[in-house]
């Protein structure tokens, strides 16, 4: 009987482990969706286009802000309010991405994003079926993530008062790229490893499920923006 409870219990975990990742994923796709109807329906209006190229830093603090304190909104709001929030920093994404069109070619931002989605679904699955946990990579991104974030003020203030030298820019594409594949493979298994210390508070799984949405959806297009800046250095 014991045993026919225990296999009971893990089936049920198994079940509600996959269907909250579906809902992970779920909003996530619904994320990077948004952000390219947004960035296709800001080149087809030049008034738009203008303005976010005029506007980019702005832009890109005020997106900064919302990323860095999101988890404040998660889990002090009711989901369907932090939902609304991660929609609108989608089609924030999508208005501050879209003068890349002018910049890099159709191909490039194509190769980009399935070389982005495949990196994302490989370190995804490594990170959901390994059989150790990666809990120990944890000390590694926090000091690796204060490093990179240093790097790149760094390359805003350079920004702002001249031109980023390419290869110091590249320099710091080569960095991004595995440390976000490392990040999602880390971030996929203690989602696995902890689910059920919040499984059964329908509350707390739903909060869960969209600030790890969020989380997700930053690191797929952190990494789309790096590899279509190594493939646009190569090209030229």
């Amino acid at each position: 009987m014991l045993f026919q409870n225990n296999a009971t219990g893990a089936v049920a975990h198994d079940a509600g482990l996959a269907a909250h990742m579906r809902l992970i994923f779920n909003y996530m796709t619904g994320g990077v969706a948004l952000s390219g109807l947004v960035a296709w329906l800001t080149l087809k209006s030049p008034e738009a286009l203008q303005f976010a190229m005029q506007a980019h830093l702005i832009l890109f603090l005020v997106w900064f802000g919302m990323g860095m304190f999101f988890h404040k909104i998660a889990f002090n709001t009711q989901p369907t309010t932090a939902l609304a929030m991660f929609a609108l920093y989608s089609g924030l994404t999508g208005f501050m991405l879209a003068p890349i069109a002018l910049v890099y070619t159709g191909a490039d931002i194509t190769l980009a994003f399935f070389a982005a989605a495949g990196s994302f679904l490989a370190a995804s699955l490594y990170g959901y079926t390994t059989g150790k946990s990666l809990a120990g990579l944890g000390s590694f991104l926090a000091v690796g993530s204060i490093a990179l974030l240093i790097f790149a003020v760094v390359l805003i203030g350079w920004s702002i008062f001249g031109t980023v030298p390419q290869g110091l820019s590249l320099v710091f594409s080569a960095l991004v790229v595995p440390f976000i594949v490392i990040a999602i493979a880390f971030k996929m298994n203690q989602i696995r490893e902890t689910y059920h210390t919040y499984g059964h508070n329908e509350l707390q799984s739903s909060r869960l499920a969209i600030f790890n949405a969020l989380g997700f959806y930053t690191d797929f297009v952190v990494l789309f923006i790096h590899i279509l800046n190594i493939i646009g250095a190569s090209r030229r």
